[in-house]
């Protein structure tokens, strides 16, 4: 560790120019990242590339983030629901519809199964069973 460290300070005294990196200052205004050394003080290169990109967000990147922060949030539009009487009708169609899944698990059952097919089956008639003791007469 302690020799690539002291090989990457040599190459960067060595050719300046090549290894630029990325400069971090800080600034009254805060932590400033740039690709040239700070005035009046010292700095951490942060990036031995020498593909530095600049001193962060653009103005007006600042600009629009700056307005989204300040610009309350509206809250999705919800439906009101209103308390409705439950349809008879759909709930008799929902119930015989369980009866007849209900049927085709239990005649399945009773057929025959693969082993790894036999949990699956066991669960939905106990979930056919449940919701028809539950929701229907």
């Amino acid at each position: 560790m302690r020799i690539s460290l002291a090989l990457f300070y040599a190459t960067c005294v060595l050719s300046a120019p090549v290894c630029a990196g990325i400069h971090k200052c800080d600034t009254d205004q805060g932590t400033v990242y740039q690709d040239r050394p700070c005035d009046g003080g010292t700095a951490i290169v942060l990036n031995d590339g020498g593909y530095a990109s600049g001193s962060g967000l653009r103005t007006s990147e600042r600009r629009w983030l700056r307005e989204r922060a300040e610009k309350p949030r509206r809250k999705p539009a919800t439906a009101k629901r209103t308390k409705s009487k439950p349809d008879k009708k759909a709930q008799a169609r929902r119930c015989w519809q369980r009866k007849a899944r209900l049927q085709e698990v239990k005649a399945r059952l009773r057929r025959g199964y693969k082993p790894s097919q036999g949990d699956k089956l066991r669960r939905q008639r106990r979930n056919h069973e449940d919701y028809l003791a539950r929701f229907c007469d």
